[in-house]
């Protein structure tokens, strides 16, 4: 009896497990419908995508992007790409035709499952707010001293003393992390 009750309990907590994740957050925010919301670990592992690619996040650190990278570089350079690794053992291009080579159909499908994805909050599909996002993001950049500017015909424009602001890598995180939430406003 004892363990026909033991099987009664774990069955339950499982059904009671899987009804809250398959729960309906549609009521839960309002204000940014179908948008995957910034809210990662900084320390926490890049996650794939549904089709297995690596996702980048908006608060990797240039050592995680490069790490990321490394791996669709390595498939590249299996593949026939030229290209070079530096000192940290991170692969760079030779010039324009190794790029022009990893545009080549076979090496494309090749290593299409190596590509690190761009951050769900700057993909258009999941992100409705992208737009306003972005203005966020340079008027960000602005407001810590880079060298940005309306473009006459709207939008934004790099003046030519761009990202030569104290800290340019750290601004440039924070003003992605703050700006880039999904959120209208």
């Amino acid at each position: 009896m004892p363990l026909k009750l033991c099987a009664t309990v774990a069955l339950t907590l499982c059904v009671g497990a899987l009804s809250a994740c398959s729960q309906d957050n549609s009521s839960s925010n309002q204000s940014s419908p179908g948008v995957v919301s910034f809210a990662s670990d900084p320390a926490a592992k890049p996650s794939p995508s549904a089709k297995g690619r690596p996702v980048m996040r908006l608060d990797m650190t240039e050592e995680e992007e490069l790490q990321m990278q490394d791996g669709y570089y390595r498939c590249l350079v299996a593949h026939g790409v030229k290209m070079t690794q530096n000192a940290q053992g991170h692969y760079e291009w030779t010039g324009p035709e190794s790029k022009q080579k990893s545009e080549d159909p076979k090496v494309k499908r090749a290593c299409a499952e190596a590509e690190p994805l761009p951050p769900p909050e700057q993909d258009p599909a999941k992100n409705p707010y992208l737009a306003d996002d972005e203005d966020h993001y340079w008027q960000c950049l602005k407001d810590h001293g880079d060298d940005v500017h309306r473009a006459s015909g709207g939008g934004w424009e790099p003046g030519p003393h761009w990202g030569e602001i104290p800290n340019a890598t750290a601004v440039d995180r924070q003003c992605k992390v703050t700006a880039f939430n999904g959120k209208k406003g």
